[in-house]
């Protein structure tokens, strides 16, 4: 049925974005100050602490919009809607004694917090989606933000000590990190079966492949 086929295009393509979630994270962490450098001629702007907490924010906030464009592109956006401007008025409010407390970090951890919230929420609407024609998994979910727990830890001790390290070898840091995490996210999350997927699709159109076929 036309759902089924949805539901395994939301399957694949969510083993994508969790694949790409993690190695863009972290690998763009490292590579900040140089980015600064090259970019801003600034690199004094670089916070460890701000860099991390918007690194796991954004790594959040892309899950959360692969989860949103299936309500969205089916036309079911109502509840998410009126979801959205009780959580972000909240966080609105709740950020002035945060900020006062905590400063810019105390913002982003409500920030994430928010994500949080309406990425299960949307997890839950997904599954409304597809009621009995398929089912939605949340153990991909579990896993992503575990393995973004234990980068996070990873990542705080390099954070702090990045700056000591010349632009050419926090450019090796973060090719290396993207190069590790993308071959641990490749397994974890089963991208084999998206790469034989894609494959059956595309190789009968190639005709050097289609002939030995």
């Amino acid at each position: 049925s036309a759902w089924r086929k949805l539901h395994r295009l939301y399957e694949l393509s969510e083993r994508i974005v969790l694949m790409i979630t993690v190695p863009i994270t972290f690998g763009s962490m490292l590579a900040t100050p140089l980015l600064l450098r090259i970019w801003l001629h600034k690199p004094n702007l670089f916070d460890p602490m701000v860099c991390l907490t918007l690194g796991i924010t954004a790594s959040i906030l892309g899950l959360k919009e692969h989860k949103y464009q299936f309500q969205f592109s089916t036309n079911r956006i109502q509840e998410i809607s009126y979801a959205t401007v009780l959580i972000y008025g909240a966080m609105i409010l709740l950020s002035i004694p945060m900020m006062m407390r905590f400063g810019l970090i105390g913002f982003i951890v409500l920030w994430a917090l928010a994500e949080i919230i309406q990425l299960f929420y949307l997890l839950h609407l997904n599954e409304k989606l597809f009621g009995s024609e398929a089912a939605v998994e949340w153990k991909p979910l579990f896993q992503m933000l575990a393995l973004l727990a234990v980068g996070a830890a990873g990542a705080s001790a390099l954070l702090y000590h990045i700056k000591n390290f010349t632009y050419p070898m926090q450019a090796v840091l973060a090719i290396g990190v993207m190069i590790t995490t993308g071959v641990i996210s490749y397994r974890l999350f089963q991208v084999d079966e998206v790469r034989e997927f894609l494959w059956r699709k595309i190789s009968p159109r190639i005709p050097a492949f289609a002939r030995r076929a």
